[in-house]
């Protein structure tokens, strides 16, 4: 998929030292003015608000703030050296980025509460209107007691009951398909059917995309259906992102964003061409030794297609008529009336499975 950016909001960080909530580009505490830890955690504001100004902007997209190796303070990414202590930031630390922080909310934020005194406060205020106290935001909860899951074990008379079912199952399709058993039998008679399939020139219908259809396609009807999807953006296409989310960029901004993929559509069309295709066949049977090909009239617009043939051979072996088919024409003409030969037959479905001479 393809990563759009939507804009960047304001983080917010709460100081370590006085739990002051504080802008997620303010460098030191608001309230205590305690430097911004190295280590802090940058959340999602109850108010989010896409950044407008150029500024702003150009700060997220620079990369990742620096901690000054000397006194911790923050710089950004571009700076060569400490604002505080004008120390050498080469073997500065760089922020963490990259985190997806949360879901980006176009939602009117709730007011929060005064953990002090109790007075309602619009969701960005960072200090209580009325006394002055920090407005924290309530705790996520965290390690949530988990749901307990019975799990019932499985009785082992009912395994075994199980396994014997299974095995049972395997021996009863093995008698069925797999016993075999030899007999003689006696050739009592054959019969045998061989078709043509009359092939026929014209209007055939089919479909494809518009693209596709050959130049000598006619008669056509079309509609625009979803043809496939990009990840780049294709002329003409639909663009379908989902839902956006805010990534840490690592300057106490987070990066808007969303997952985007493009729906091309294109034209399918029904249409016809000419060619040949299959029509009915010509079929002859008979009950003797001398197959022979169907001979069709044709017209002008008509050709013979594929050949195919079967042979079928009659016994009696102990009493019981059993039926062979092949379509090997030598073993055909081979099975002379009165011969004999062995049947390898199945007798819990009374076929015959193959055949051979009897010495």
């Amino acid at each position: 998929m393809a990563k759009k950016t939507v804009g960047y909001i304001n983080l917010e960080w709460v100081c370590p030292n006085c739990s002051n909530r504080n802008p997620g580009p303010q460098k030191t505490c608001l309230s205590c003015g305690a430097p911004q830890p190295a280590n802090v955690q940058f959340v999602l504001p109850e108010k989010q608000e896409l950044q407008t100004d150029d500024e702003s902007k150009e700060s997220a997209k620079k990369g990742p703030d620096i901690h000054c190796p000397y006194c911790g303070a923050r710089n950004p990414a571009d700076a060569e050296i400490c604002s505080q202590c004008g120390g050498d930031l080469k073997e500065g630390l760089k922020r963490m980025s990259g985190q997806v922080v949360g879901a980006f909310k176009t939602t009117p934020a709730k007011e929060i509460n005064c953990p002090a005194c109790g007075q309602a406060n619009p969701a960005d205020h960072l200090k209580c209107s009325n006394c002055g106290s920090p407005l924290n935001l309530p705790a996520k909860a965290v390690n949530q007691p988990q749901t307990s899951i019975t799990t019932k074990k499985t009785s082992p008379i009912l395994i075994g009951c199980g396994v014997l079912f299974i095995l049972a199952a395997i021996l009863g399709l093995f008698l069925i398909f797999g016993r075999r058993e030899d007999v003689t039998g006696q050739v009592m008679g054959v019969e045998w059917q061989r078709s043509i399939v009359v092939e026929e020139f014209g209007p055939v219908a089919r479909q494809g995309w518009i693209d596709q259809i050959p130049q000598d396609g006619k008669n056509l009807r079309c509609e625009t259906r979803f043809r496939t999807s990009s990840d780049t953006y294709v002329a003409g296409s639909e663009e379908v992102c989902g839902t956006p989310y805010v990534i840490d960029s690592g300057t106490g901004q987070g990066e808007v964003s969303q997952d985007c993929v493009y729906n091309v559509y294109d034209d399918y069309c029904s249409f016809e061409i000419d060619e040949w295709r299959a029509g009915n066949p010509a079929v002859l049977s008979g009950t003797d030794y001398s197959p022979i090909w169907p001979a069709p009239q044709l017209s002008t617009n008509q050709r013979l297609g594929d050949r195919s043939q079967s042979y079928t051979i009659l016994f009696n072996a102990e009493g019981k008529q059993y039926a062979f088919q092949t379509y090997d024409e030598n073993l055909f003409f081979a099975c002379k009336p009165g011969t004999r030969w062995i049947l390898t037959i199945n007798p819990s479905l009374n076929t015959v499975m193959s055949i051979e001479p009897a010495n």
